[in-house]
């Protein structure tokens, strides 16, 4: 469950990064 989640952070922070 937790690496789902800590996933879950990356994948959005990789997201913000692209679009920044």
């Amino acid at each position: 469950q937790a690496l789902s989640e800590n996933r879950g952070t990356e994948v959005k922070r990789r997201a913000q990064a692209l679009a920044v």
